[in-house]
């Protein structure tokens, strides 16, 4: 499958995830996604319940952050469907998300950190994504001060804004 002529992960909304359980990082850790938004989108989530960092598309149509504590950024509802690049920046207090290269919300997520990750579905395994991912780049240290330059480099790529 391709989304704007690049290779993506399908899900179905059914039953289609990745597990890896091996995968552990710290904080502070970033993340960076492609990905095709959807309602109640995970993009991804740690596997264990208590040691966790979550990002994802709530049932309020926000890209939110987590990793103990909440950090939301605004309704992106309008872009369904579209094509999008996601930053998460896991790092307690400083904590920020960014969307299309732009600063989306920040705060404390918490101290949580990353142990085991699914990709497409939620931790249990109960709910499931229905929408495309294109990339993830996972980064056991926070990349604020090179984070433009990722992002200009993945949206060059991809074409997204």
């Amino acid at each position: 499958e391709t989304e704007n002529g690049k290779p993506a992960m399908v899900f179905d909304g059914v039953d289609d995830y990745l597990v890896n359980e091996a995968l552990q990082s710290a904080q502070p850790s970033t993340f960076f996604f492609v990905a095709e938004l959807v309602d109640d989108m995970r993009l991804a989530t740690g596997t264990d319940p208590a040691n966790r960092n979550l990002t994802y598309v709530n049932s309020s149509n926000r890209v939110a952050i987590f990793a103990g504590g909440f950090v939301f950024g605004a309704d992106v509802s309008a872009d369904f469907g579209n094509q999008t690049a996601i930053t998460s920046v896991f790092n307690g207090a400083s904590s920020a998300i960014y969307r299309d290269g732009a600063s989306y919300g920040t705060g404390d997520t918490g101290l949580g950190d990353l142990d085991g990750i699914t990709i497409g579905g939620n931790y249990t395994l109960t709910g499931f994504n229905n929408g495309n991912i294109q990339e993830i780049i996972i980064y056991p240290s926070d990349q604020s001060q090179r984070r433009a330059s990722i992002e200009n480099q993945i949206n060059s790529y991809y074409g997204i804004y």
